[in-house]
């Protein structure tokens, strides 16, 4: 009598089951923060490229006409004393100059320079009306202006602005709040109120003077908040101040929503130029990109020494500071 052996197939307990379960999930907690550091550092890396494109391209459009593009054009630092806008003079937005350099020329073609920029962003067929990429930063979510001009806003935001001081929009300095300060001896930054510096008034050097900083996009898909809109010249758009280190916590001053979660903390106001500003801000963990006028990007922590932060921000003051890494 033959015995034939049988082969049993051991199966997975429960137990061995859920242990294995357990250890690929730490595995997967291990790795996940490693992998979203990676795709931030890929997005970080395209902010500072665009930022670097964004200065090549001042640089150009400053061997061409001889000094950087105004802050904004129609109005000037008197006007913004008096809330009113210079007559005759079409306000156009401050980017739409620099499209010949950035590959955009098209769309520079077929701008209308006989509308002013702020009505052309309640035009669907204005070419100013689409995202504008090297604009955009990977890390930050896109918004459209939405609910701003009435809920007919077109505009697509960006998350680049300029380097328009330290303190508001009207006054680029506490100093120029004093009436017996002619408004144009008030030009402490690279770009102002129908302003925009010659290298040769950048006294404290190049490499030592801030022209874009990075600011946020903020959602006005509910109600009207200006941060972000780089084609409206309103105060509180894309005029960035240095008031405040990167990412403070003390809210903006402008027509804008309290979303402190969002890292867009606000205190609501509008049409009061004396007042309102915004300050820099992004989603990169601990600190904000950085445009100076030599053309550099460089990174600016967010525990950065408010003094020397400020001192960025102007082009004549003498200032001693550090170099940003």
């Amino acid at each position: 009598m033959s015995l034939q052996k049988t082969r049993t197939h051991r199966a997975f307990t429960l137990v061995e089951l859920l242990v294995v379960i357990a250890i690929i999930g730490v595995l997967i907690s291990l790795l996940l923060p490693a992998v979203q550091a990676a795709r931030e550092s890929a997005r970080g890396n395209s902010c500072r490229n665009k930022l670097k494109q964004i200065g090549l391209s001042l640089h150009q459009y400053h061997d061409a006409i001889g000094q950087l593009p105004l802050g904004s054009q129609g109005r000037n630092s008197d006007s913004a004393r008096r809330f009113n806008y210079r007559s005759g003079v079409i306000r156009t937005a401050f980017l739409i100059y620099l499209f010949p350099y950035l590959e955009e020329g098209a769309v520079y073609d077929r701008y209308d320079f006989k509308i002013a920029t702020n009505q052309q962003t309640q035009m669907v067929t204005s070419p100013i009306n689409n995202r504008l990429d090297i604009w955009s930063c990977p890390s930050d979510e896109p918004f459209t202006g939405q609910q701003c001009e009435g809920g007919n806003a077109q505009d697509h935001k960006g998350n680049y602005g300029v380097n328009w001081g330290q303190y508001t929009f009207a006054f680029q300095s506490q100093r120029c709040q004093d009436e017996r300060i002619a408004p144009d001896d008030c030009h402490i930054a690279p770009f102002h109120l129908q302003f925009g510096a010659r290298f040769g008034q950048i006294r404290d050097g190049l490499s030592n003077t801030a022209a874009l900083v990075e600011m946020l996009q903020a959602p006005a898909e509910d109600r009207c908040d200006r941060r972000g809109r780089i084609w409206n010249d309103e105060a509180g758009c894309y005029q960035v101040m240095f008031r405040f280190p990167p990412n403070t916590a003390e809210p903006d001053v402008t027509r804008c929503t309290h979303r402190p979660e969002l890292n867009l903390p606000c205190q609501p106001k509008s049409n009061f130029p004396q007042d309102e500003f915004i300050s820099a801000r992004s989603r990169h963990p601990g600190g904000v990109h950085l445009l100076l006028c030599d053309g550099s990007v460089h990174h600016s922590a967010d525990g950065v020494d408010v003094d020397v932060w400020r001192a960025y921000s102007t082009i004549d003051s003498e200032e001693v500071i550090n170099a940003l890494p």
